[in-house]
């Protein structure tokens, strides 16, 4: 990431969430992204067909990072909750937490009061 060449701030903020995600499996965000773009190195679907014999953990934390950068990954909530383990469900909400604190939007009902 640090040889990007005019990545977006969204763009860097989505990879520190996703280096958070895998901050107990470093090895699997070697060779995600391009070296010099902030792109995928490869398509969603042939990272995950790259990954396939990994451990159901490792599998769940690649859907959450491919969800995160371009909503591809599929992952589900029920596969967070039982297949993660303490220290990576953690990491997965601290990442999700660094994407949202940034973005701050209130829409819908949970909405604060306007000062109209």
């Amino acid at each position: 990431m640090k040889t990007w060449v005019q990545a977006r701030e969204s763009e860097r903020r989505f990879y520190s969430a996703i280096a958070r995600v895998f901050s107990n499996h470093q090895n699997l965000l070697k060779g995600f992204f391009e070296e010099e773009r902030a792109r995928l190195s490869h398509t969603p679907e042939e990272i995950l067909a790259q990954h396939q014999g990994f451990a159901d953990g490792e599998i769940v934390l690649i859907k959450v990072a491919l969800d995160i950068w371009s909503g591809s990954g599929d992952a589900l909530v029920w596969e967070i909750l039982t297949v993660l383990d303490g220290d990576n469900f953690r990491n997965v909400i601290q990442g999700l937490m660094m994407i949202k604190s940034e973005q701050q939007t209130y829409i819908g009902p949970l909405s604060p009061p306007s000062d109209e």
